[in-house]
């Protein structure tokens, strides 16, 4: 019952948090990069949604993977893994972030590090043509100041086919799942969910997927770690949809 009570106190002080939070980077960039341990916790350790990427990737004959926010690259390397034949693009712009990641990644043949935001790289690569006929997107570069989401969403429509997961999304109806949120310049606050990226959704060519499935399916993961995603398809034929609706993860962990 401490601990969670100094957890509170700390977050609940900004500059407390700032200083606490820079001190463990500090420490932390101090340790060699072999002596570092990390978790095994793709897509947060969530069991179904990596489940759910592991039959799209055996289901859809996928031309690159895109991924935003490579962090510390623990995604990227499960992605590496059940990508193997096609190229993964992971885009980071710190610094010692992307470092660490070209380290964790350079066994990873198939990934390519990108360094630099992705509202600017993501527009880059889809003009030169270097995704293929049907790429598959994961949007997760948006805990900083900075929040791309949307340029990178209007690029990625340009493209006649992808299939796009979008993280730390408000699940509507299901407070389980974890989401960001955001205070705009006007002082009014906006969540990562729906309303957010309307401009970019368009009914006549996407249909969504949410997340319906609760935090002890997901596996033995924090509260905090549930969070919540959507899944965009972007003009797929009718057979392509019947494929994933019929998706065993879909059809017990997913819904309309």
């Amino acid at each position: 019952m401490i601990i969670p009570k100094i957890k509170r106190f700390i977050k609940s002080n900004p500059r407390m948090y700032r200083f606490i939070q820079t001190l463990i980077r500090v420490i932390r960039n101090s340790v060699p990069y072999y002596l570092r341990r990390y978790k095994k916790d793709a897509f947060h350790g969530d069991k179904v949604w990596q489940d759910l990427v592991s039959e799209l990737s055996k289901t859809f004959d996928f031309t690159s993977f895109v991924e935003t926010g490579t962090f510390r690259g623990t995604t990227t390397l499960f992605l590496s893994k059940v990508f193997p034949k096609i190229p993964v693009f992971t885009i980071e712009i710190r610094e010692d972030l992307l470092k660490e990641s070209k380290w964790r990644l350079r066994k990873s043949f198939n990934v390519k590090i990108i360094k630099g935001s992705s509202s600017d790289i993501i527009p880059q690569i889809v003009k030169e043509n270097k995704l293929g006929n049907f790429p598959f997107f994961f949007l997760d570069a948006h805990s900083g100041p900075m929040i791309p989401i949307n340029n990178e969403l209007k690029a990625v429509n340009q493209l006649q086919k992808a299939i796009i997961m979008i993280d730390d999304f408000e699940v509507f109806g299901n407070p389980q799942f974890k989401f960001n949120s955001y205070t705009m310049e006007d002082g009014s606050k906006i969540n990562l969910g729906i309303d957010f990226i309307k401009e970019n959704v368009h009914l006549d060519k996407h249909r969504i997927l949410v997340p319906n499935y609760s935090l002890a399916e997901a596996g033995n993961i924090p509260p905090n770690k549930f969070r919540g995603h959507i899944i965009i398809c972007q003009n797929l034929s009718e057979e392509e949809w019947s494929k994933i609706l019929r998706l065993e993860t879909v059809r017990h962990y997913y819904k309309i």
